[in-house]
C-alpha cells in the first residue's frame, strides 16, 4: 500500500510536458568519489555540455564556485582550465554536509532564443548526516526534503525549488543522467527518455522516482530578467540545478 500511496502522490504532483528537450544544456559538476573523508581531497570535473550523451563544450569560468562548510563560512574555489572542462579541489576540514554552489555564467541559446544561466549544487557528505537541507540564498535554487545521499534505485526524490526565496510553483523540471562515457549514437534512446520532464507542484514541490545507479541532475526554470547579443534583448532562463548520486542497489551488491 506504501509503494501505491508514493506512487500516486508522484503523478498527482508531476505533468509531464511534451515540449522538445532535444537541446538541453547542463552545468555539470562530477567528483572522483562519493565517500568524502575529512582531510581527504575531492577532485571534480565541471563542464557545459549534454550529460547523458556525454558532449563537452567550452566551458566558461563560473562567476562563483564556492563550498558551504558545516560552520557556515563559505570556501571560494578557484578552477582551472583543461581543455574544454574545469577542473577542481576541494579538502573538507569538518564532519557534516558541505554544500557545492555555483554560480555558471549564462549562456545564449541560438536555437531557443534565450540565455541559459545556472545556479548549480551539490553536497559533499562527510560522515556526520547535518545541514543536507540549508539554502545557499542563489537566485534559484533546490532545497532537497529528503537526505540526498546514501539513496538506491527506486528512490523517489523530493525537494523546494525557490526563485528569489520564494517557493516555485508550475515551473518546468528537467531530469537526466551523467554517463561517463559517449554512448553509441545508435544506441542512444528516444529523447523523452534521456531528458524527462515534469512541473513543480504546489509550494514549489519536486518529486521525481530516480531509477538506476549514477549521477542525477534535477534542473527547475524559471524567466528572470534579459539580456543582449548582437544588439538584441532576449529572455534569461535561470536554473536551479540539484546534481545528485543514486548508490548501487546494497542486496545487488551481496548477492
Amino acid at each position: 500500500m506504501k509503494r501505491y500511496a508514493v506512487l500516486s502522490m508522484v503523478v498527482g504532483v508531476l505533468l509531464v510536458s511534451a515540449i522538445s528537450i532535444s537541446l538541453a544544456h547542463f552545468n555539470t559538476i562530477i567528483p572522483d568519489k562519493t565517500d568524502a573523508r575529512r582531510g581527504r581531497e575531492v577532485n571534480f570535473t565541471y563542464f557545459w555540455g549534454h550529460p547523458y550523451e556525454h558532449i563537452v563544450f567550452d566551458t566558461e569560468m563560473p562567476s562563483v564556485l564556492k563550498v558551504l562548510a558545516p560552520d557556515g563560512k563559505s570556501v571560494d574555489i578557484k578552477p582551472k582550465k583543461d581543455g574544454q572542462q574545469l577542473k577542481f579541489s576541494y579538502k573538507p576540514g569538518q564532519l557534516g554536509d558541505h554544500i557545492l554552489y555555483c554560480d555558471a555564467p549564462a549562456y545564449f541559446i541560438e536555437e531557443e532564443e534565450l540565455f541559459w544561466q545556472d545556479n548549480v549544487k551539490q553536497v559533499i557528505h562527510v560522515i556526520a548526516q547535518t545541514g543536507w537541507d540549508r539554502k545557499t540564498g542563489q537566485v534559484i535554487e533546490i532545497v532537497p526534503l529528503i537526505r540526498p545521499y546514501g539513496i538506491e534505485p527506486g528512490f523517489v526524490f523530493v525537494g523546494q525549488a525557490f526563485l528569489e526565496g520564494k517557493p516555485l510553483e508550475g515551473a518546468s523540471v528537467e531530469i537526466e543522467k551523467y554517463w561517463p562515457k559517449a554512448p553509441d549514437e545508435n544506441d542512444l534512446p528516444d529523447e523523452s527518455m534521456i531528458t524527462r520532464v515534469a512541473k513543480t507542484g504546489p509550494n514549489g514541490l519536486i518529486m521525481y522516482t530516480l531509477d538506476e545507479p549514477g549521477w542525477w541532475v534535477i534542473a527547475v526554470s524559471a524567466e528572470h530578467g534579459e539580456m543582449k547579443h548582437d544588439g538584441k534583448s532576449y529572455p534569461v532562463e535561470v536554473r536551479g540545478l540539484f546534481w545528485i548520486h543514486v548508490e548501487e542497489s546494497f542486496t545487488q551488491k551481496i548477492r
